[in-house]
């Protein structure tokens, strides 16, 4: 564990990463939830302390603001509204066909660009060895953003669980897990489908999913270095 860092903030940098990634995979689930109401003002503050913090914050500071600006939007209209965009953009994003994202694995990065390739294969092995399921009513492939999101959510969670107890040793493994999980899945193909969503979402004027792509592509190379660190 990196030498600066106190157990105690051990765990509450680790709680804090896994409420991020919870966030994003919210947003990236397509599920529509009373409960994600309100959250996006709260992450675009952090985001913006985020960026403040961190000498290479990348487009944080750009994403940080657009989710500000529908954040407000949100705050100005009913609950019923709300929740209908997000269900109608994200059907636009992800479930259209030739013109939407792809937000699984296998599609960025295999030739074939076909689902349930073998990144999907090998993220549903490292997820048995975890038992991590996925939300019952989630019906997207295990290798899909929403789903590589959480499991980097319960694991930063696992992680800070196990320094409060002091088990460091579970701790460090857990997060080195993350850091193997992170080269060798998630950032490997996070920039494209930021990209492919950035593309859309701007044409498209969805300020949410332009503020969220812009936001994770920033947010896991800055991740990156905070494992490092933590493992350093």
């Amino acid at each position: 564990m990196g030498t600066a860092i106190s157990p105690a903030g051990a765990v509450n940098l680790n709680l804090g990463r896994g409420a991020v990634y919870e966030y994003f995979y919210m947003v990236f689930s397509g599920i529509p939830d009373r409960k994600f109401i309100g959250l996006s003002s709260k992450f675009a503050a952090a985001f913006a302390r985020i960026a403040e913090e961190n000498a290479s914050p990348g487009d944080m500071p750009r994403g940080a603001a657009l989710l500000a600006e529908y954040a407000l939007w949100e705050s100005e209209n009913p609950p019923e509204k709300v929740l209908d965009k997000f269900n109608t953009e994200y059907t636009s994003l992800y479930l259209l066909g030739f013109s939407s994202a792809a937000a699984t694995e296998s599609v960025n990065r295999t030739a074939e660009r076909l689902n349930r390739q073998e990144p999907w294969e090998k993220v549903k092995e490292i997820y048995l060895k975890r038992g991590f399921k996925m939300p019952e009513g989630f019906r997207e492939p295990e290798d899909h953003m929403a789903a590589e999101l959480l499991f980097m959510s319960r694991m930063c969670r696992l992680a800070s669980d196990l320094f409060r107890e002091g088990l460091k040793a579970g701790a460090e493994k857990a997060l080195k897990e993350q850091a193997d999980f992170l080269r060798g899945h998630l950032g490997l193909w996070a920039g494209a489908f930021c990209a492919d969503t950035l593309a859309v979402a701007r044409r498209r004027k969805f300020k949410l999913y332009e503020a969220a792509a812009v936001l994770l592509e920033s947010f896991i190379e800055t991740d990156k270095a905070a494992l490092e660190y933590q493992l350093s």
